[in-house]
């Protein structure tokens, strides 16, 4: 009957191995992960498997076509993002993320700390955005000295805008608040896409050839950097410079990267604010006068001009 060998003992002059724990080599793993990297990594990829937790953590997989890395956006992190962007993401976005790596020892796992994330191609945008502003910097076409001031009274409005969006809403909400004495002309425009761009030239145009507006403002609400860039357009820039009124733009949120070529940094809301900033102290000052006139006007005219958009 055939007995089984004993392992083979290591040779006398063999040198022996330390054998390492398993949390040894996990703290090993961390710390070429966590030192041999940049503290802050961008990483491109597809999103995947997103989950909202209920605490307002945000979880997916970043993914290319060989590999995957687990990602995990904080609500404190996701409260400094553009919300919009975070509505719409969506399985299947490409996206660029800011991100920290971080190693949880003791399953030997490691995810990417997500501190900022924006649509692939955000990049190409912002250097094409500062190439064109560099050029209009540089002819003087941006300076201050360029800036057009306001009318004081003025006879009517011409507002350049989607007449679907919050933008329109908001700007005639504020107005008919503040001033309901100042007509408005809505010139209707498509603010996103690729046709937008000269939708809003034309319609600038259109605009500033009003006989009865003395401004022009120029609205939509907020959005990606994506969203706005029919705004940062260098054609659109030029009909706003050469404008035969003067242009209040409110484009995005305050924090939105929005366009160059606005009078005044705004959203659309602050933009009607500006306009009326003046004016909205004079329903009561006439009212302690008399209220007839108040009366008969206190409804603002609203004319909508046909469109080419239908």
């Amino acid at each position: 009957m055939q007995t089984s060998k004993p392992l083979a003992s290591p040779e006398h002059n063999a040198v022996l191995q330390p054998a390492f724990s398993v949390s040894e080599i996990n703290a090993i793993v961390a710390d070429l992960l966590t030192s041999g990297l940049p503290g802050v990594l961008h990483v491109q990829g597809e999103v995947s498997n997103l989950s909202v937790a209920a605490s307002g953590h945000r979880y997916f997989s970043l993914k290319d076509s060989h590999s995957s890395i687990s990602c995990a956006l904080f609500r404190g992190a996701a409260n400094r993002i553009n919300r919009d962007l975070l509505k719409q993401l969506k399985n299947g976005d490409k996206v660029v993320v800011k991100a920290n790596i971080s190693v949880f020892q003791p399953r030997g796992n490691y995810q990417l700390i997500i501190n900022d994330i924006e649509p692939a191609g955000f990049g190409e945008l912002a250097k094409a955005f500062a190439a064109l502003k560099a050029k209009l910097d540089a002819a003087g076409l941006t300076s201050s000295e360029r800036k057009r001031a306001l009318p004081g009274w003025p006879r009517a409005i011409a507002l350049v805008t989607s007449p679907g969006g919050a933008a329109i809403r908001d700007v005639l909400s504020t107005l008919k608040r503040r001033a309901p004495f100042i007509a408005v002309h809505v010139y209707p425009t498509l603010v996103q896409g690729d046709s937008a761009p000269e939708q809003i030239i034309q319609a600038l145009i259109r605009a500033g050839c009003d006989p009865q507006a003395d401004v022009i403002i120029l609205a939509r609400g907020g959005g990606s950097l994506e969203d706005l860039h029919a705004f940062n357009d260098e054609q659109v820039a030029y009909a706003v410079i050469n404008s035969p009124l003067p242009v209040i733009t409110g484009v995005g949120h305050e924090t939105d990267f929005s366009d160059f070529s606005k009078g005044f940094a705004q959203t659309a809301t602050a933009s009607a604010h500006g306009i009326t900033q003046h004016l909205s102290a004079i329903p009561n000052t006439a009212a302690n006068a008399g209220q007839t006139l108040a009366r008969a006007t206190a409804a603002t005219t609203f004319t909508t001009t046909k469109s080419a958009t239908g």
